[in-house]
């Protein structure tokens, strides 16, 4: 069989196969069906919706596994000993830590005053302490342990301003009030 013998026959066949999708016009003109043009019209839809799942799946793998951006890292303090430490604390007068407790946020300070409360849980202990006996100058302490201090006793602190702290009273009024989380306790 040649090449010209192959040609007639694939005509004759496409032919064949050409007479289930097309209609034939009263002038003999061929007309695609809407069968034939609704079935390619969905398989070129399924077809571009599989490549776009297909692309979407290749970009979110990459951007799972290689990030566009790097993390912000936080500066780490060295660390200090206890000496260096409280040689490192200062001292802000009341009114000026009351004032604006977030803007002096991770000053190191010192404090003494008298326990007006104190609340230890689960290994933390939370004061509440005025600086000179009263109740016009308290501050909040919050410490990762636990002392020997009771409500009553002078205590000494040095730590880091945190910086404000809102708590609900059992008279159900907001409170603020400039909060330490102390590194160190003494009772005096």
């Amino acid at each position: 069989m040649g090449i010209k013998e192959l040609k007639e026959k694939f005509h004759k066949n496409d032919a064949k196969l050409s007479s289930h999708f097309h209609k034939t016009e009263v002038d003999g003109t061929k007309k695609p069906s809407w069968v034939k043009i609704i079935i390619t019209w969905l398989a070129m839809l399924i077809l571009l919706t599989l490549v776009a799942n297909a692309f979407t799946s290749i970009n979110t793998t990459q951007s799972t596994t290689t990030p566009h951006y790097s993390e912000p890292t936080t500066p780490v303090e060295p660390q200090m000993s206890e000496k260096e430490y409280k040689a490192a604390t200062t001292y802000i007068p009341f009114k000026q830590l009351d004032k604006n407790p977030d803007g002096k946020a991770r000053e190191k300070v010192k404090y003494t005053g008298t326990i007006v409360q104190i609340m230890e849980s689960g290994g933390s202990t939370e004061i509440r302490l005025a600086l000179s006996g009263g109740y016009d100058d308290i501050i909040y302490v919050t410490y990762s342990g636990t002392t020997d201090a009771v409500e009553g006793d002078t205590v000494t602190i040095w730590g880091d301003v945190y910086g404000s702290y809102t708590y609900t009273s059992e008279a159900n009024y907001q409170i603020t009030l400039p909060r330490i989380d102390a590194k160190y306790i003494t009772v005096n």
